[in-house]
């Protein structure tokens, strides 16, 4: 699992992030395989932008078909509540590597836009709005069915502010002409 603000913070600008692998091992490791083909495929495009265009799209339906399931998390929250945070965590993940694209397409204005919606539109702090991991744990405990997904939620756990910060002081490189490797 690549730990994006790490990757941003060592220095790389937000084209070795696009160009140089680590989004496409993130696509690969969230499961969004078509996202990464588009990607992969920019390497013999005419216009690479356009692939990265293409992996947005592909972020954008896989935010689309999140949100549809947390659209029903008023029964998830009591009867897998552990299922719930790891959408919620997936969700602001996908948003950030879709904020990153943006920001490498010189799209500032979408990618600040990507970056309030995993702020602003937070199901799981809108149904505990005190500290959600006392929560979580106590109604783990209390539904033995979530002790299998406890260690899965934190896998796509991002500080949403701290990711937002990495991607805009990292330089976005040059326009999206580059051939992508």
């Amino acid at each position: 699992m690549i730990d994006v603000i790490a990757t941003l913070k060592t220095g790389k600008t937000i084209t070795d992030f696009i160009e140089g692998g680590p989004l496409s091992i993130a696509l690969g490791d969230i499961g969004l395989h078509a996202a990464r083909n588009a990607l992969n495929k920019a390497a013999e495009a005419s216009a690479p932008g356009s692939q990265v265009w293409s992996a947005v799209t592909h972020l954008e339906m896989a935010e689309a078909a999140l949100n549809s399931s947390l659209a029903r998390a008023k029964v998830m929250i009591w009867v897998r509540p552990s299922r719930l945070f790891h959408l919620e965590c997936k969700r602001k993940y996908i948003l950030t590597l879709m904020a990153i694209c943006y920001r490498y397409l010189q799209e500032d204005t979408l990618a600040r836009r990507a970056f309030e919606r995993a702020r602003n539109d937070d199901v799981w702090k809108a149904s505990f709005p005190h500290d959600s991991e006392p929560t979580l744990i106590v109604l783990t405990l209390i539904n033995p069915v979530n002790w299998f997904d406890v260690r899965a939620e934190h896998r796509y756990l991002i500080d949403i502010s701290e990711a937002e910060a990495a991607v805009f002081e990292s330089p976005p490189g040059g326009p999206p002409t580059v051939q992508l490797r």
